[in-house]
């Protein structure tokens, strides 16, 4: 293979051979992070406390502990994806159902025992906190087309009637998936740039056997790959690169996976090919192309987009840390009883080898001994009062420099469960809020680089995805029944013009949760949330037009407060409501007391006038009655006068009988 050249000048001068642009790239991207890989082994080899030369050696290993702490303030519980619509119309409820789909969609795959975007996540992080470069790739697997069942239960509207199900049946990929995977820190490169929006390409190594070559890129090419890995044992002992690599016993090429920005292609190489093993259009159509996100990376500047460990920014303290350590434990083994005595009495060596308590050791030649002092004269101890007072120095020196370390790294007493007997609760919380600064910004670019994640995630869910896929994952067909008759509607949006939506992971769900301090946050909301409501219901009592702008301006104030998101729905609902209720026509004002009491009266007066008519009514009714039977009275007697008259004249017609003598009595009078 020839040597490839050092510089480009234009691409047309790698025309009839493509690779060794590559090559070159892949080379000058190399030795553009040397130095960062050689701080990162140094900084991992700390962390497991293999750098001791010369045997055992004391040493206080606070990077592994504030390692530890600090992953587990960063990532301590699982992620909660927040997805909404750009602009929260409330009247958009196809667009409110294509989110809430979409968020069941991501957050159902997060607590799946076989999807990898939990373990890639923790991974990233363990190489952000090392080597302060974490990067974890998506990849859409495609799945067999299938066909789906009908779903034909019976749903019932808001009126009673029952609809048909709103997912029909039809040919689907019920295997298909989107998967995050891990990339370890070693097996990334990417363009030299000052910014990651300036990185042309990205690559990604790959070690594959000769068996996944060929089933990858055809008997031909894969029979070609060299072997660049476990193809003779390393006798490199000093290198320490080589210490930290996996020991296989399988010969493996390395192979790059390169995404091109530039002309939106990938292409695939292996070291020592003289040819591409592939090349190929963008596969996902993504609008940032590479199916990355911006990798959690800490202190780089804009004038070299390269990261460095934070071990060392501080590695002079903890080697200080380390140096003091040594020093007091050489110091406390010196720290011990010995001496010198008369070696004319051996005996007197056996008090302190053989001697216990209560016991008594016969000495020879006593009185001699007495004349030469006694004991005190014959054993000499050496003095370790000097020696403790330096191992006390040494442990304040130690101290101090620890507290040191502490202001440098962020790690405060508080933030390892520690305080002061005498410190009171305003003071730890003081403390804790200083020291959560320097977290929360950490958390927040766990939180960025997590979003990120699933906003490509959801971007290839809704690009490559059938909508049958999405239905089932988002499990549609327990949604609300008002609801499920959008979903056709939701997955067309969602097919369209997802981008209109934002992904979102909030910092507070990445970390481990403070149940105090929820509820505190908890008893703070639902106090400002009943100052809020006695606020604005007297105005809405008086202005009922107003409902909606007061809710609408309560739902602001509430968004300030941690979790507030999760009852943003309600007070959406709530203006809904108000909107819906005020687009209805007024009520009509109550009554005025004195027009009802008119309005009775006159009431009255008119019930009395039409009773006194129909009263009236009815004595003209009766009158009428009594004068017809009157006249009917009047009829009859007349008919009866008649009658009696022509009798009168019937018997004074015929002849009259005699008149008969009148009798007198005495005084003349008839009888």
């Amino acid at each position: 293979m020839s040597e490839p050249q050092t510089t480009i000048e234009s691409i047309s001068e790698f025309a009839s051979q493509p690779y060794l642009r590559w090559s070159l790239e892949l080379n000058a991207a190399e030795k553009n992070q040397t130095k960062w890989v050689e701080e990162s082994d140094s900084s991992i080899r700390r962390f497991l406390d293999d750098t001791r030369q010369g045997g055992p050696r004391s040493r206080l290993n606070l990077y592994h502990s504030n390692v530890v702490t600090l992953r587990a303030l960063l990532f301590g519980s699982l992620p909660q994806v927040d997805v909404s619509r750009r602009f929260n119309d409330n009247s958009d409820d196809v667009a409110r159902v294509a989110s809430e789909m979409m968020e069941r969609y991501l957050n159902t795959d997060l607590d799946k025992d076989d999807d990898g975007f939990m373990s890639s996540c923790r991974y990233a992080l363990e190489d952000w906190t090392l080597t302060d470069l974490g990067v974890v790739r998506l990849r859409y697997e495609p799945g067999e087309e299938q066909e789906v069942e009908a779903k034909r239960d019976a749903i019932k509207d808001e009126e009673g009637n029952e609809v048909e199900a709103a997912v029909p049946a039809v040919m689907g990929y019920p295997d298909e998936m989107v998967e995050a995977d891990y990339v370890n820190w070693r097996d990334f490169r990417w363009s030299p740039a000052r910014t990651w929006h300036e990185v042309r390409w990205v690559a990604f190594r790959v070690e594959m056997t000769r068996d996944a070559l060929v089933k990858r890129f055809g008997e031909k090419k894969g029979q070609q790959v060299p072997m660049m890995k476990g193809s003779r044992p390393t006798t490199d002992t000093d290198n320490a690169s080589s210490k930290l690599e996996v020991t296989d016993a399988w010969q493996r090429a390395e192979v790059w996976e390169i995404w091109s920005k530039e002309d939106r292609k990938v292409r695939w190489w292996a070291k020592g090919m003289e040819d591409l093993l592939d090349e190929r259009d963008d596969p996902y159509g993504l609008d940032e192309f590479f199916p990355v996100p911006k990798p959690l990376c800490a202190n780089s500047t804009t004038t070299k987009f390269i990261p460095r460990a934070e071990f060392f920014f501080a590695k002079d303290l903890y080697d200080e840390i380390d140096e003091l350590t040594y020093r007091i434990k050489m110091l406390e083994r010196a720290c011990k009883i010995t001496g010198g005595f008369d070696a004319t009495e051996e005996n007197l060596q056996r008090i302190f080898q053989e001697n216990t308590e209560n016991e008594l050791t016969p000495i020879k030649n006593w009185l001699a001994l007495q004349e030469k002092g006694g004991l005190a004269q014959g054993v000499q101890l050496i003095d370790v009062k000097p020696i403790a007072e330096v191992i006390q120095i040494l442990n304040v020196q130690r101290q101090e420099k620890i507290a040191l370390l502490f202001q440098v790294t962020g790690m405060s007493d508080i933030m390892r469960g520690q305080a002061s007997q005498k410190a009171t609760a305003t003071e730890q919380r003081i403390k804790a809020g200083f020291a959560s600064t320097r977290v929360q910004t950490m958390q927040d670019e766990v939180a960025r680089f997590m979003a990120d994640i699933q906003r490509i995630r959801a971007e290839l869910v809704a690009k490559h995805c059938s909508p049958e896929t999405i239905a089932q994952r988002a499990n549609a067909e327990r949604l609300q029944p008002e609801d499920q008759a959008l979903v056709p509607q939701a997955l067309d949006l969602i097919k369209s013009r997802f981008v209109e939506f934002r992904i979102q992971v909030r910092s507070e769900t990445v970390a481990l949760p403070d149940l105090a301090q929820q509820k505190q946050d908890a008893v703070e909301f639902i106090g400002a949330l009943n100052q809020g409501l006695q606020g604005i219901l007297p105005v809405i009592q008086m202005v009922p037009e107003s409902a909606p702008f007061l809710l609408e301006l309560l739902g602001w104030g509430l968004t300030k407060f941690k979790g507030a998101q999760q009852v943003e729905g309600v007070v959406d609902k709530m203006v809904t409501m108000a909107e819906q209720k005020a687009a209805q026509p007024p009520p009509p004002p109550p009554p005025d007391p004195r027009l009802e009491t008119e309005k009775v009266k006159a009431g009255a007066a008119q019930f009395k006038a039409q009773a006194d008519m129909v009263k009236t009514k009815q004595d003209m009714q009766l009158a009428q009655q009594k004068h017809g039977m009157e006249m009917q009275k009047m009829a009859v007697q007349a008919k009866l006068d008649q009658q009696k008259l022509a009798n009168d004249v019937i018997r004074n017609s015929l002849p009259q009988p005699p008149t008969p003598p009148q009798r007198l009595d005495g005084r003349g009078a008839q009888a």
